[in-house]
């Protein structure tokens, strides 16, 4: 491979690291992040308690021997803002139809990229300290781009990207391993639907779907099991009640209970007045 080559590869990496540098700009200094639920110590302790977290709990502490703590924060938020543009613009660089001009829709991926990163889902999140659902935001396109490949080729050498991203995001959020789910159901019906006829493609992807499904739910097993026998995370779940599913619903804003969450408004710290909105700039 030649040396403009390698270079074009690295710009898209190169370029969301820059993005993920400006977002985050003097909270790079030295000291902690404090943003209501984005709250870290500077020594984390090793988890006691076996809940989808543990894994990700666990490597924050191992960082934690090597490392400051707010160091470790910090490349967190990086790490998610990074993740995120670069998981989109891969993602749309993968599906680019045959027709268009690779010149045409670089431009596109760059805008994908841009687009997942800076909107009002992502700003209201990190405003809020939600850097886990951030986290777990990052990985979708990297798992929805694992299932393509692996419809677009069924082989066992595909299925270790959409296992592992859904292994991640289990640890991350189970919040977007719901989304996650619900976008792999609704990419792998439409897929398995339009090519309904090659019964050996059918087969084979479907062999490869319910092995995947069953790595999952085996690596899983630490967190399924107690969740599914009542664990701590078991009680957390079944502690909601009326009260705080009034509090955390989606707010509906100026634009209804539907428009709002098509902006990518609607979280309910909206309207806590906890910070400004990119709307408030436009009104």
């Amino acid at each position: 491979m030649k040396l403009p080559e390698r270079l074009g590869r690295l710009l898209p990496a190169a370029a969301y690291a820059g993005l993920a540098l400006c977002i985050l700009g003097p909270l790079l200094a030295p000291g902690y992040v404090l943003a209501v639920d984005m709250v870290f110590s500077p020594h984390t302790a090793w988890p006691e308690t076996l809940t989808s977290g543990y894994p990700y709990h666990a490597l924050v502490h191992l960082l934690n021997i090597l490392l400051p703590g707010d160091l470790v924060q910090k490349i967190l938020l990086f790490t998610a803002f990074l993740t995120a543009g670069l998981g989109a613009h891969i993602l749309l660089r993968t599906l680019k139809p045959a027709a268009i001009p690779m010149r045409v829709w670089t431009l596109s991926c760059y805008f994908a990229g841009l687009w997942f990163v800076l909107n009002p889902f992502v700003y209201a999140r990190f405003l809020s300290g939600q850097y886990l659902v951030l986290l777990g935001y990052a990985l979708l396109p990297w798992l929805v781009m694992g299932l393509w490949r692996l419809f677009e080729q069924p082989e066992w050498r595909r299925l270790w990207q959409p296992v592992l991203c859904a292994l991640l995001l289990g640890a991350a959020s189970l919040h977007m391993l719901g989304v996650a789910l619900v976008a792999g159901v609704i990419l792998a019906a439409v897929l398995l639907w339009q090519r309904r006829s090659d019964t050996v493609w059918l087969k084979r992807c479907l062999k490869l779907l319910a092995c995947g499904a069953a790595l999952f739910l085996v690596i899983s097993s630490y967190w399924i099991i107690p969740l599914a026998t009542g664990g701590e995370q078991s009680a957390t779940i079944q502690g909601f009640s009326e009260e705080d599913r009034a509090a955390f619903q989606t707010v509906p804003g100026s634009l209804t209970i539907l428009g709002n969450p098509l902006a990518l408004y609607g979280f309910w710290g909206d309207a806590q007045n906890l910070y400004l909105l990119p709307a408030d700039y436009y009104t």
